[in-house]
């Protein structure tokens, strides 16, 4: 197993078990675990807002569906409206992870672009995702967005408000 493989599968159950927590407990055990590990965190200027904030605050912003989005993302395939249901899942639910079941719901909420052959391409859809970095698999049939994509995606949902 890769050096990458091997933290990405750490920062997923990492996720799984923090994700229940509230915000301070989750401060109170990240701060234990920095003190335990001697770990000194000194992120750069632009990274110190916590990521758990954007989606919050983008949800109470503006209620979006997901054919809403898919409409404002252009979306043109199955992979593309993939994306934006996890856009939906992301931005409007606060949800940093959600599953393949999860996903498929979202997308059957998208009547102007969904397509029941979607379904029949979905696992080869996920990989290409995944393997684009659009889509992080952060545990089994668990998705989570990339940082790179959610910032993407948060630029053209902020711009279309």
């Amino acid at each position: 197993m890769m050096s990458e493989d091997r933290e990405l599968s750490a920062m997923g159950r990492v996720l799984e078990v923090m994700e229940p927590l509230e915000g301070e407990a989750r401060k109170r055990v990240l701060v234990w675990l920095t003190q335990k590990l001697g770990i000194e965190l000194s992120l750069p200027q632009h990274d110190r807002q916590p990521v758990a904030v954007q989606p919050q605050s983008l949800s109470k912003s503006f209620d979006l569906s997901t054919d809403t989005i898919a409409n404002i993302l252009e979306a043109s395939s199955g992979a593309d409206l993939i994306i934006a249901a996890a856009a939906q899942l992301h931005f409007v639910q606060a949800k940093q992870r959600f599953t393949r079941r999860e996903i498929t719901a979202e997308m059957r909420t998208a009547p102007g672009h969904f397509k029941e052959a979607f379904l029949n391409n979905l696992s080869t859809y996920l990989k290409s995702l995944t393997k684009a970095d659009r889509l992080r698999l952060v545990a089994a049939d668990t998705f989570a967005l990339s940082n790179k994509e959610r910032q993407s995606l948060q630029e053209k949902l902020v711009n279309a408000a």
